[in-house]
């Protein structure tokens, strides 16, 4: 799939994700200006900077959150950056770097956003 039909499966999988965001924030919407000026992440009134991939595979997840720290980056966005994904006919996933979720379960219990992007977790095997 490629061109106007992957742009619109994008579209409705948006706006999807928005109307589902709106049982926790009854301002989610589709970020429409994000198309033309990057300002906007594909779903806004909610405090998190989320961007959205539907795909085949959705093994490209890193490549999401480093477009999404970018653009946070670039638009001086405070807010935390959270990925959203779906394969074709599956249940979307949420994904957060660590330091981004202990952000955003700050803010949702009305602490201090407390940056710990200082903090490196390292997984695997500790000896």
């Amino acid at each position: 799939m490629g061109g106007a039909a992957s742009r619109t499966k994008g579209h409705n999988f948006e706006r999807a994700v928005a109307s589902l965001l709106r049982l926790c924030w009854f301002d989610a919407k589709r970020g429409l200006d994000q198309t033309r000026s990057g300002l906007q992440c594909d779903v806004e009134g909610t405090p998190v900077r989320w961007e959205l991939k539907k795909r085949k595979n959705t093994h490209e997840i890193y490549s999401a959150i480093r477009q999404a720290l970018r653009a946070r980056e670039k638009h001086n966005d405070p807010r935390p950056v959270g990925v959203i994904t779906s394969k074709d006919r599956g249940a979307p996933l949420v994904t957060f770097e660590i330091h981004e979720f202990i952000r955003f379960v700050n803010i949702l219990q009305g602490q201090h956003d407390t940056t710990a992007e200082e903090t490196v977790v390292e997984s695997g095997p500790q000896s």
